[in-house]
């Protein structure tokens, strides 16, 4: 099992590479763009969907990445160096999406 996660954790790293892309809004973007005007383009390709790209679905991978680190790394140290590694790159790209990529959010304490 601690092989699988491992891999796991690996592949996890060019996810939030892509991620890092935006090529979901791009596509939508791009699509929108065929039917309508730039600025109403732009408008219906964001916000990204946030089940997903939102603050909750990236809170929730991230606690379920630290909960590998933790658990499977009583079985197999490495884990922990692969989960270390998983979060740098999670604070590099994450980093810099929500601060000059992603458009503002609210903040209305739950409401989105």
């Amino acid at each position: 099992a601690t092989h699988f996660y491992m891999n796991f954790l690996v592949l996890a790293w060019a996810t939030h590479s892509m991620g890092m892309m935006r090529y979901v809004p791009l596509f939508k973007y791009k699509l929108a763009l065929k039917i309508f005007d730039e600025d109403r383009a732009k408008r219906v390709a964001e916000p990204e969907d946030q089940d997903y790209y939102g603050m909750g679905g990236r809170s929730a991978r991230w606690a379920i990445f630290m909960m590998i680190g933790i658990v499977y790394g009583t079985l197999s140290p490495p884990i922990g160096v692969l989960c270390l590694i998983n979060f740098g790159v999670c604070r590099i790209a994450y980093g810099y999406l929500m601060v000059f990529a992603e458009t503002k959010k609210p903040d209305l304490g739950g409401v989105f």
